[in-house]
């Protein structure tokens, strides 16, 4: 099944004032350049594999320049508040970088109920990003590291996004109907926290195409896995993600009103969804 790519957001240039910073910024710069050439497709409503340049070198050094920092001035990243910042922006390059790794799961392969797949078949990047979750969340919950709304929402949805991707590598089509429901479960669980997300906010908006995107792929691989068996059986089997597809471009449009990109990215998603 073709990789249909899923809306990514930028990250927010902070002010970092501290000297120890430089890279993080650096670091940022780089991700957000990745995040526009995907995004760029995205909104022109193209699947990944039709892109301007490929972003992974853009998140491969994104992620150089924050491992550089987090090494080197780990101790002053704590004084300053940034060290959160730092190890979710590396969460963030990982997570695009996984899909560009994924492999496909071998048969007879349990899938966990976070929607990882068995120890022994991640690769190196999904294994340093799940590690990394994971130690984000002790420390957050300990106390120990600073996180902003912002990085609260992507680490909440990050299991939802990483589903996403396994499941354009899905090799059976109830494969991939069990990872883009995970994962919209995930996204529209984070959306409807009104503690996290306002209603009607960037944020919010981007988890709305994340979750278009997601319905998307999950209509094209209805298409892709029944299509030359049964015609009527891949519309089907498309109903579901084209109807909640439909209820989310409904709630998106008081938020897009003067915003010429992002109905320009809803007018692609309504054309590549058949609306």
């Amino acid at each position: 099944m073709k990789r249909i790519g899923i809306f990514i957001i930028a990250i927010l240039t902070m002010s970092l004032t501290a000297c120890s910073a430089r890279y993080i910024r650096q670091a940022q710069d780089e991700f957000n350049r990745g995040a526009r050439i995907e995004n760029a497709a995205f909104v022109r409503g193209y699947d990944d594999a039709i892109l301007a340049e490929d972003p992974f070198p853009v998140y491969r050094i994104s992620l150089s320049l924050v491992n550089r920092e987090i090494e080197k001035n780990e101790n002053k990243l704590r004084q300053d508040r940034l060290y959160g910042t730092a190890l979710m922006l590396k969460a963030m390059c990982l997570w695009r970088l996984t899909s560009d790794s994924v492999t496909p799961k071998t048969e007879g392969a349990e899938k966990e109920s976070d929607g990882i797949k068995d120890e022994k078949q991640l690769t190196h990047t999904e294994r340093d990003l799940i590690s990394l979750i994971q130690e984000i969340n002790a420390e957050y919950k300990a106390g120990q590291i600073v996180l902003g709304k912002r990085d609260l929402v992507m680490l909440n949805v990050l299991p939802g996004l990483r589903d996403h991707d396994r499941a354009l590598q899905a090799q059976t089509y109830e494969e991939a109907e069990q990872y883009f429901r995970s994962a919209l479960i995930v996204l529209e669980g984070t959306a409807a926290d009104v503690s996290l997300v306002t209603p009607g906010s960037k944020m919010d908006i981007y988890l709305r195409f994340a979750m278009l995107s997601t319905c998307r792929a999950w209509r094209y691989a209805a298409y892709s896995f029944f299509y030359a068996q049964s015609r009527s059986l891949a519309r089907e089997k498309a109903a579901e993600p084209l109807s909640k597809a439909e209820n989310l471009l409904e709630q998106l449009k008081p938020f897009v009103k003067g915003d010429a990109r992002l109905q320009q990215a809803v007018k692609a998603m309504k054309l590549s969804l058949g609306i």
